[in-house]
């Protein structure tokens, strides 16, 4: 059989990345290996290097988060001061012309130097690799020339890895892009923060040569400046009763504003006086910026840019006029009442998704991998944080179906982005929950814990999610006629009683006996019909029956095309995954259509319970087959538009629900602060019952304690105390979470402290070679800073391995822990195979370690800093 391998240049770790290391015990969790060498010490092949330490005073570790290739998507980083550093981690994977544009977004409160330098994360790539850098102003999208602005995006980069350094001014906010201009590879972007003075002469300034401009003319056609249809110079805004017109004229005309118009309700439309020259970018920039200028003032209530509404939402997704089933459920009619909001959550119980899909960047939450069974995952390990799917194939020569990421596209793949598809969705967030491995099979009880977890409930991960989940997408079912599950059907009473919609797939078996979990009470089952609107020949059927939605079919239809539903997926059977879109039939592709429907209600009015959304869903549906409900299309077809429309006029529950909010959902402690609190508001109606305030601590023990106090007539909490005892911790960063449970449902504020000790060099740092198949360490040796941080792996490499570094400050044995200072070869976002079987007697590598980032983890899992036995 061939090797699998788990790295892919460019994309960072893929399998290998979520895998922890055991060594020593069979505990199936970190931490309990001790570092030692192997039985019988091999000979051979002889490995050296020395460690690059990236650390010092004030710096701050960054990683690319994908996706922020594009001025709306950029990665904040910070408001940073007077002396912080940032170095940041990342990787340009497509090179020229694709343009995989790298995007982070600074904001300084007062005026500042900013420098920047950028290099290579692996010198020996420096000859097939270049990167351009530029500085854009966020709110104008113009830069600084030696002191004229530029609106021409080739004008503001400088050719960086050749040049490798610049400097500029800044006061407010503006954007560092990284940019191909050959080849791909892992870099390393150095931001420094200095008090305000003249800009150093040797700076570049952000002018690109000359006869570099040419080749960055493409991405001008990809990075963009914040979206959003206005009417270029005006405004709309309202003001104090006591504000008198004389007032507002003066402040109007301050602002360079005119008054065009007065609505009889208070309105008014302001305009620019005189109109600035300029591209249509900076306009609409200066549009949004005048907005928001007025709004800060006192005795302006309201002040918005002018928005621009059409009469329908069609996308611009490259396949969009291929998908055949917004048309069948009335989807585009639907997008004209909403696309759906950020804050609402739909969890999909499946085989996990590609979060690295270019068409679901920035929809997707971290989730949770619930399969158990290490001989099904095929990820290397059991349960774990990690719900990326692997692939579900039964061996090598089979492809994988990535099950998942095709209902996920269904739900939410990425809008007017000019690529793939398009989902039901346009702004709601997935859920992934892992918990069909091999054969995308899945067991009760993972499945169980799964739901559990996906409505915010106490589950065997110990864990929950980010943010519970409004609806949970089941396409999956356990064959019609089977017997129920006692443990399943728990776990979807409880997620239904914590005011989750549920909606099931059918089943594929063309049956009349109930499928579950489809057949549960609690559950929306979701059945399929094809093109033509009879029920497909494969759908299950019967009582339990509410919803169809299109299924597609196997056959080619008429025209010859597919007649499955298009969605995002991968491909694993020649190799490497890879990101592709593919044809899909059955009920599974039905469910999730169901259930971005159930989203895009709630988004539209927040208030529903879930009941009422199913009673809508159920009472808007075209009616099919037989009059009224039948065993073939139970309610009928799924109508999207008259269900969104239905929701937003329906009144929700007689007064709105209780609703938890915090002040905060970070606490960073640094390495001083020991108090901190978090104000508890009810953002709802009746009387918020806060049940329980705890402490959880991910990394150390002992350390963190949380209390509750005060009362009013809207909430039975008021304040949030936590607190940090350092005394008997080691130097390192630790983080943990104040848990706040209210209805069952629990909501977490993150904590992070620091010990002292832990932001200057690290004395000693562990080296360990992988095996990227098994995910053993083979070998482990020591680097100390008395030796200059050289290291020295002697053994007999069969194989290629991984090379992995990193700090083990809490001292249980495992590195790359929060807090620990981490490193991998020739990059932690572009990690390759060590192969020592090259006819060399002996390998020199670099290997640079970085302090660990703020408030994130690293890209790798804890590694144990050991030898498996």
């Amino acid at each position: 059989m061939a090797r699998r391998r788990f790295i892919t240049d460019g994309l960072g770790f893929v399998g290998l990345a979520y895998v922890t290391l055991v060594g020593g015990c069979d505990s199936g969790v970190p931490g309990a290996a001790v570092p030692g060498a192997p039985e019988s010490q091999p000979t051979g092949a002889l490995l050296e290097g020395r460690l690059v330490i990236e650390t010092g005073p004030g710096v701050r570790t960054a990683i690319e988060r994908e996706p922020n290739d594009w001025s709306d998507g950029s990665q904040f980083l910070g408001q940073p001061s007077d002396g912080q550093e940032y170095r940041i981690v990342g990787v340009i994977s497509s090179p020229p012309p694709d343009n995989d544009v790298d995007t982070y977004r600074f904001t300084t409160t007062t005026p500042l130097t900013v420098t920047w330098r950028i290099r290579s994360a692996d010198p020996q790539a420096t000859s097939q690799f270049e990167a351009d850098v530029g500085v854009i102003d966020f709110l104008t999208f113009t830069c600084d020339l030696d002191g004229l602005r530029s609106d021409v995006f080739a004008d503001c980069v400088t050719d960086a890895l050749s040049g490798g350094a610049g400097a500029f001014a800044a006061d407010g906010t503006f954007e560092i892009v990284v940019v191909p201009s050959r080849g791909k590879g892992s870099y390393v972007l150095e931001v420094a923060f200095g008090p305000p003075g003249d800009v150093p002469a040797a700076s570049t300034r952000h002018s690109a040569p000359a006869g570099k401009r040419k080749s960055l003319v493409p991405v001008r056609r990809t990075y963009e400046p914040p979206r959003g249809d206005v009417v270029i110079g005006e405004a709309l805004a309202t003001f104090d009763p006591d504000v008198t017109p004389a007032e507002i004229e003066t402040v109007v005309r301050a602002r360079g504003l005119r008054v065009i118009e007065r609505a009889p309700c208070g309105v008014y439309r302001l305009g620019d006086a005189i109109p600035e020259a300029g591209s249509e970018v900076q306009a609409r920039m200066r549009t949004h910026k005048t907005a928001a200028d007025l709004a800060a003032l006192p005795g302006v209530r309201m002040a918005e840019p002018n928005r621009v509404f059409r009469a329908s939402v069609t996308p611009n997704d490259q396949f969009y006029s291929v998908l055949r089933y917004p048309e069948v459920i009335n989807l585009p009619r639907a997008w004209d009442v909403s696309t759906g909001d950020r804050e609402v959550v739909v969890a999909l119980i499946d085989t996990g998704v590609l979060y690295e899909h270019p068409d679901l960047g920035g929809r997707l939450l971290g989730g949770y991998d619930f399969v158990s069974d290490v001989s099904e995952a095929r990820d290397g390990d059991g349960r774990d944080d990690d719900p990326s799917d692997p692939g579900d194939a039964l061996d090598a020569t089979q492809g994988s179906s990535f099950h998942g990421t095709h209902t996920a596209g269904t739900v939410a793949a990425m809008a007017n982005n000019r690529l793939g598809t398009v989902g039901v969705t346009w702004s709601c967030r997935v859920l992934p929950v892992r918990a069909l491995g091999r054969a995308s099979a899945g067991d009760a009880f993972d499945i169980a814990e799964a739901i559990r977890y996906a409505a915010g409930l106490d589950n065997a991960s110990g864990t929950r999610p980010p943010r519970r989940a409004d609806v949970i997408n089941l396409s999956l079912d356990g064959g019609a006629g089977q017997p129920s599950s006692t443990v399943v059907q728990s776990a979807v009473r409880d997620a239904a009683g914590a005011g989750a919609v549920l909606v099931a797939a059918a089943g594929n078996q063309g049956a009349s006996d109930p499928a579950f979990p489809a057949g549960y009470e609690e559950v929306i089952s979701v059945a399929a019909v094809d093109w033509e609107l009879n029920i497909a020949a494969y759908s299950n059927r019967g009582p339990t029956i509410e919803l169809v939605a299109p299924g597609g079919d196997d056959v080619p239809g008429p025209d010859g095309e597919p007649c499955g539903l298009l969605s995002t997926v991968g491909s694993d059977i020649s190799g490497p995954i890879t990101f592709e879109y593919g044809y899909r039939f059955g009920t599974s592709m039905a469910c999730p259509q169901v259930s971005g429907a159930a989203a895009l209600m709630v988004s539209a009015n927040p208030y529903l319970s879930a009941d009422q959304v199913r009673r809508i869903l159920v009472e808007t549906a075209v009616d099919l087959g037989e009059p009224g409900r039948d065993e073939l299309f139970g309610y009928g077809l799924l109508d999207v538009a008259s269900a969104v429309e239905r929701a937003r006029s329906t009144v929700g529950q007689s007064e709105p629900a209780p609703r938890l909010s915090l002040s905060a959902t970070t606490l960073d402690f640094g390495d001083a602060e020991t108090a901190l609190t978090i104000s508890v508001t009810n953002a709802g109606g009746g009387l918020l019952v806060v049940e329980d305030v705890s402490a959880r601590e991910w990394v150390g023990a002992g350390w963190l304690s949380a209390t509750s106090s005060g009362a009013t007539a809207s909430s039975t909490v008021t304040t949030i105390g936590a607190t940090v005892d350092r005394s008997r911790l080691r130097a390192g960063v630790y983080r943990g979470a104040v848990e706040v449970r209210v209805a069952g449902v629990v909501t977490a504020v993150d904590v992070y402290a620091r010990v002292a000790g832990s932001t200057g060099p690290p004395d000693v740092v562990h080296v360990v070679a992988v095996d990227p198949i098994t995910g053993q360490v083979v070998d482990h040796t020591e680097a100390d800073a008395g030796e200059g941080f050289s290291f020295t792996l002697e053994g007999a490499f069969d194989e290629p391995v991984l090379l992995l570094a990193g700090t083990d400050r809490d001292g249980d044995g495992t590195i790359c822990e929060a807090g620990d200072a981490c490193g991998a070869w020739p990059s932690l976002l572009g990690p390759l195979e060590v192969d020592l079987n090259d006819g060399d007697d002996a390998r020199r590598i670099e290997v640079s370690v970085f302090e660990p980032p703020s408030g994130a983890d690293w890209p790798v899992a804890p590694i144990t800093a050991g030898v498996d036995d």
